[in-house]
């Protein structure tokens, strides 16, 4: 009931921006009301960073992930309140990862998390998420709040999506408070993806093509992904994708051709009508036709990349046995390489079933991504 009610708050937040938006003054008080219970609902949900009886740990991310914004800003996390802490072009010149990784701006950040100042997390939808590893001895006595390396490196390649999902990315949402007008360019150039690959100059575990926005969206997106390959032969490059753009031959033969390790797919749900809930404007079965056309054509040229990922996200109206098990039916009918669950992580949208700690996610612990 929890999950569920955080969904009607947010969706009463939408309703009411739009509908201020289209100059009717009767909604702004409505608005404010909406938005306050639901910022109640957040703070008080377990794990909250505003929950000061959680004695959370300081957050892994500044220690693991740097994620690189479209436009070339360079942020902690990929939330929209993750702040912004350097920029990757500085006049003419690229600035190597490694003076951002190891400059003041991140060991500042770190820094602060060590000595228990959560104030930059709040409102940040990713701290204490679920499913993140604590930090280590080492991250936690770094010299000078420094990190070893990247594990995790993030590039937007687009902040638009071609999807109206419940979130700040969606259409509905008001377009003031989306990631793409913060951006000063909405598709990143290639000019500067070129500059950011020269700018890579210490080694990363994994180099993820996604953050807001719909990836397949970029029109030189496997030539990125073939750059960044040449750059950086031995990390794991994989992106995310709604699986929308998977009908076209031209860009499925781009992806079988890109480099790319691994493509996650985002469907969550076993028919259109608990998949539509949260991926507004998708087609359920045209995405699955797109996720066996890919992996028909990539077997029939000898290929094993890119590893196709059915990632399921667990919601309070996706989560009965019922669909699970009708969602793990398709993927095998299909022939996807993994399929796997995720916790989401956003406000009142988790699914109460599987919660950590209770025996419907011990059952699925194996299956989470």
């Amino acid at each position: 009931m929890k999950g569920l009610a955080g969904v009607r708050l947010l969706r009463a937040r939408l309703h009411f921006a739009r509908r201020r938006e289209q100059g009717q003054v009767w909604a702004y008080p409505l608005l404010k009301v909406a938005k306050f219970f639901h910022k109640v609902h957040r703070w008080t949900r377990p794990g909250s960073a505003r929950n000061p009886k959680t004695g959370a740990l300081p957050c892994p991310i500044p220690f693991r992930e740097m994620v690189i914004n479209c436009d070339g800003t360079v942020a902690c996390g990929s939330t929209a309140q993750a702040p912004i802490l350097e920029a990757l072009i500085e006049g003419a010149e690229p600035v190597g990862l490694t003076g951002i990784w190891e400059g003041e701006a991140f060991r500042s950040m770190r820094a602060r998390m060590l000595a228990g100042d959560r104030s930059a997390c709040q409102g940040c939808q990713l701290y204490q998420c679920p499913g993140f590893e604590p930090l280590s001895e080492e991250e936690q006595t770094s010299n000078g709040g420094g990190a070893p390396r990247i594990h995790q490196l993030l590039i937007e390649p687009t902040a638009v999506c071609n999807f109206d999902c419940p979130t700040i990315c969606g259409h509905s949402f008001p377009r003031s408070k989306q990631p793409v007008s913060a951006r000063q360019v909405t598709f990143m150039p290639m000019d500067l993806f070129r500059r950011l690959v020269d700018a890579i100059d210490l080694p990363i575990d994994k180099i993820c093509f996604y953050n807001y926005g719909e990836p397949l969206l970029h029109p030189e997106f496997s030539a990125m992904c073939r750059l960044m390959r040449e750059r950086c032969p031995s990390s794991i490059i994989t992106t995310s994708t709604n699986g929308s753009r998977l009908g076209d031959p031209g860009v499925r033969a781009g992806l079988l051709a890109s480099g790319l390790d691994e493509l996650i797919v985002s469907v969550d749900g076993a028919s259109q009508a608990t998949y539509e809930v949260y991926r507004r404007g998708g087609r359920f079965e045209d995405i699955l036709r797109g996720m066996r056309l890919l992996r028909e054509e990539r077997d029939r040229a000898g290929l094993l990349r890119p590893r196709i990922l059915w990632r399921y996200i667990l919601f309070p109206w996706n989560d009965r046995d019922e669909d699970l098990a009708e969602a793990e039916r398709l993927a095998g009918e299909i022939g996807v390489d993994r399929f796997c669950y995720h916790l989401s992580d956003l406000p009142g949208m988790a699914s109460e079933t599987y919660r950590p700690g209770t025996e419907a996610f011990e059952r699925i612990r194996g299956k989470l991504f």
